[in-house]
């Protein structure tokens, strides 16, 4: 079993900044869980998925996709990935 649990703040000033913690039964699942892109998001996912989800949901949101947008588009070319 893998918890997860994402973070936002936005300071004062207007910057932001997100953080992430995993916990999980299988040993060294934070390499398959934990995505984070400076001045994009952050994407978790839990053990058993494919790696590639993170990078692909980051590449999306980094090209302007809402997260909505960029999980419809994952969903689409899962098969493809």
């Amino acid at each position: 079993m893998t918890f997860s649990i994402i973070a936002r703040e936005t300071a004062a000033d207007g910057t932001v900044a997100f953080g992430m913690a995993v916990s999980s039964s299988s040993p060294a699942v934070a390499a398959r869980c934990l995505h984070l892109r400076c001045g994009v998001g952050v994407v978790a996912s839990q053990n058993i998925t494919d790696p590639r989800f993170g990078p692909f949901l980051l590449d999306a949101l980094a090209s302007g996709a809402s997260a909505d947008e960029a999980l419809v588009t994952l969903a689409d070319r899962d098969a493809t990935l």
